[in-house]
């Protein structure tokens, strides 16, 4: 069954939205999802990878943009970073990770509000990368549904060397951006009219205010916006899917883990996504196909669907 007849009214016209990985730079996401909102934009799918797939799945466990920036705030280094002492002190070579899982697995639990794929108003889509095959996997697809949501979101979020890959199934996840940093054409195959999709990743020439004498981790994080910037370049250039918004905060200069730049970094997702809106052709003609369907009786077909949508989240 496709994301649309299984999702939406038959012929409805969808937005697919797209957040992208970026580390705390994804706090930009909760601002550009307020303009979104404010824009009149219902998505019908979400597809997050790292912070956006925890973004987006706390938008689709039922969390308000008015909710997201208060717990946004609030989030501190100690609820995502502990340090994995054996690494450090005895065995850093044989460890998994620099830090530990645990609070930002904790995190994931604490504050997404159900377990399940099938709980989620709209549908998510969680980007994670098999550790053995080195292919991006798509939880919250076809028969990926049924994985627990809270392990899927950790996984999309385990960025290799600093978190320890999660175990599902019997295999090894690490996070999504390794492979699908911005997994726009993976939302071009759930058959939507319109992408809008948030990238919060490196342009690959910004220094994201790392420098080697910072050490270890700094460098790691270097490397990986890198790897990822090129990744997310490549599939921009390459794009011939549907009608597509790209939305860009100006995130240049933070880092990955930066926690101290939040509130600034929601302004700049907010301001970024009401330019990419207020003048977006792809936005207009989305909306006339919108009319033209209501226009054709689709109305209320659409209503019945958002108010079983509404009985289904209770």
């Amino acid at each position: 069954m496709s994301a649309r007849t299984e999702h939406s009214p038959a012929g409805s016209p969808r937005v697919i939205l797209v957040l992208g990985g970026g580390g705390m730079k994804g706090m930009a996401h909760i601002g550009a999802y307020k303009a979104i909102e404010e824009a009149g934009i219902v998505p019908a799918e979400i597809v997050g990878c790292s912070i956006g797939a925890l973004v987006g799945a706390l938008i689709a466990s039922g969390r308000t943009w008015k909710e997201l920036v208060p717990l946004a705030l609030s989030v501190e280094r100690d609820d995502v970073v502990a340090v994995n002492r054996r690494a450090v002190l005895f065995r850093a070579l044989k460890e998994q990770s620099v830090w530990q899982r645990e609070r930002l697995y904790e995190l994931v639990r604490r504050e997404i509000r159900t377990n399940s794929f099938r709980a989620l108003r709209p549908p998510l889509i969680v980007v994670a990368v098999d550790f053995h095959t080195g292919q991006p996997v798509y939880f919250g697809h076809e028969n990926l549904r049924d994985v627990p949501l809270h392990d899927a979101v950790y996984a999309s979020c385990a960025l290799p060397v600093l978190f320890p890959p999660m175990k599902i199934n019997g295999s090894y996840y690490i996070d999504g951006g390794v492979a699908d940093p911005l997994p726009i054409e993976h939302a071009a195959e759930h058959d939507p009219d319109l992408v809008i999709a948030v990238d919060v990743g490196s342009v690959g020439e910004d220094f994201e205010g790392l420098h080697p004498d910072h050490g270890l981790v700094a460098i790691h994080q270097r490397a990986a916006a890198i790897a990822t910037a090129q990744l997310t370049i490549a599939t921009l250039r390459a794009w011939t899917g549907p009608p597509l918004i790209y939305i860009r905060p100006n995130v240049a200069g933070y880092s990955g883990f930066e926690f101290g730049a939040t509130q600034r970094l929601i302004e700049e997702g907010y301001r970024a996504a009401r330019r990419a809106l207020a003048n977006a052709p792809e936005l207009a003609k989305f909306r006339e196909r919108s009319s033209a369907f209501i226009s054709r009786g689709g109305e209320s077909d659409a209503s019945q669907h958002v108010e079983q949508q509404g009985r289904d989240r209770d």
